[in-house]
């Protein structure tokens, strides 16, 4: 049974499923994912949590399921969608889920086959739509009496044995120890096609259902080959299809171990920029504490500014990104090591220098002079000795022995050479007018020029009453 070959777009229902949103490095909770590596991958019975099991099969299948059963051994599940079939599904706990190149996980029960295979499948199918692939091994409970009832209870409701389809797709003795259960749609507005009959397939097939819909028009056959029946170009395809899911898989096992090279270095940029920005922190607490960081013309050391290394926010995909954010973290680093070791040297300075410098303070304003201690130096200003416009004339100390000493010498030639000359200004200042009479003599000139402005005002009172005479006999 044969129809028109089919277009490309036929089996997009097939392939636009196998990536999904369930990434690995996301199913697995910190300490499994310590523990993943993707040669040994990682199994469904790894996750014991029912609801986290229950999680990951929905958002792998994107489907509305029904669990049927979760024990110790696996998950069994009915499907519940439109045209469903009454097969029940077992993915059991030593089944490795299966991802692609990006670490996303693959559905178990889409197996994404070549486009030709595809094509032949659904002509000789005589259906529209490759709904999925499977493999695995089908299974099924003979029919028993109710009188059995150790075996009743692998009997569904309707009295029908129960089939199984046991999904596996790693197997250990190759393709030709599978079964594949092909689920194609037929029928439908657009579609002449009608699936096959019971009486065209089940003499290969070890299982076969049509499900269809209320008028017959449109369904879902399910149909299971055995390894023995299947044809030539299946095997191959389903073999390539395996094959390249273990390249993807390869593939991601190396972008797997550059991600856990980057986050381990990753890591321990984080770690030892927390504990530098720590001392940082614990070095101007240092400073603080001392007693000279509370006189006045004293300053402490400032915080080092120290860049915080951001939380990794990167993917197995993410190479590129991970690397550079990598190397800009580890340059990072060494240059807040280089500002740990200037300020760690700028600390010890302080604290052994400041004090020293400190005690000379009294000295500086003996001389009328002041002191500010900042940033690893000492400024002194002190009344210029040489005609200048600045009335101070301001050296700077850098916290050193020979500075210190320098200081010292200063301000000793300072106060020598200000002593003597004190001296010398007040023998000469001898015999010179106090400050009492020179307050005297300001304000004896200060009645003087008050006086002789009354006397002004009356003689040029008595030369305008003489103009003005004069003119009266003028007239």
């Amino acid at each position: 049974m044969k129809t028109k070959n089919k277009t490309t777009n036929q089996n997009q229902s097939q392939g636009s499923v196998e990536r999904v949103s369930l990434r690995i490095d996301r199913v697995c909770d910190e300490g499994l994912l310590q523990e993943f590596n993707p040669e040994q991958r990682c199994r469904l019975g790894d996750f014991i949590s029912y609801d986290f099991r229950r999680r990951i099969l929905k958002e792998l299948l994107g489907r509305d399921i029904q669990l049927c059963e979760i024990d110790g051994y696996g998950v069994t599940w009915q499907d519940t969608k439109q045209y469903a079939s009454r097969l029940q599904f077992v993915l059991k706990d030593e089944m490795p889920l299966r991802y692609n190149a990006t670490g996303h996980l693959a559905q178990p029960l889409h197996l994404t086959l070549g486009e030709h295979a595809a094509n032949n499948l659904l002509r000789t199918l005589d259906a529209s739509s490759l709904v999925y692939v499977a493999c695995g091994a089908y299974v099924e409970t003979e029919d028993v009496s109710s009188e059995d009832e150790s075996r009743a209870e692998d009997v569904d409701s309707r009295g029908e044995s129960r089939v199984e389809f046991h999904l596996d797709t790693m197997p250990a003795e190759g393709v030709d120890s599978l079964d594949v259960l092909l689920a194609v749609k037929w029928g439908g507005a657009d579609s002449n096609t009608r699936g096959l009959t019971e009486s065209g397939l089940t003499e290969k097939a070890r299982y076969f259902e049509k499900v269809t819909s209320n008028g017959g028009k449109e369904g879902i056959d399910y149909i299971v080959l055995p390894a023995c029946e299947q044809p030539k170009y299946l095997k191959r395809a389903i073999t390539r299809a395996l094959e390249k899911q273990a390249l993807a898989e390869k593939d991601f096992g190396r972008k797997w171990k550059r991600y856990q090279d980057y986050t381990s270095r990753y890591t321990k940029v984080q770690e030892e920029s927390w504990d530098l920005l720590d001392e940082a922190i614990k070095l101007v607490s240092k400073c603080e504490q001392e007693p000279v960081a509370q006189l006045l013309f004293i300053e402490t050391p400032k915080q080092v500014k120290l860049e915080k290394v951001a939380e990794w926010q990167f993917s197995p995909n993410d190479d590129l990104e991970a690397a550079k954010a990598v190397q800009k973290a580890e340059a990072d680093l060494r240059e807040t090591k280089n500002r740990l070791a200037r300020k760690r040297i700028e600390v010890e300075n302080w604290l052994e220098f400041a004090p020293k410098f400190a005690r000379l303070q009294p000295q500086v304003v003996t001389n009328r002079g002041w002191m500010l201690v900042k940033r690893g130096v000492a400024r002194v200003a002190l009344p210029s000795v040489e005609a200048t416009e600045e009335p101070y004339t301001i050296t700077t100390y850098a916290f050193s022995d020979v500075r210190l000493n320098d200081l010292l010498a200063d301000l000793e030639e300072y106060t020598q050479q200000n002593f003597a000359m004190k001296q010398e200004n007040c023998q000469r200042l001898d015999g010179r007018p106090t400050i009492q009479e020179l307050l005297e003599r300001q304000e004896a000139q200060a009645r003087k020029d008050s006086s002789g402005a009354v006397e002004e005002t009356a003689n040029a009172d008595e030369t305008v009453h003489t103009v003005e005479k004069l003119k009266i006999e003028l007239e």
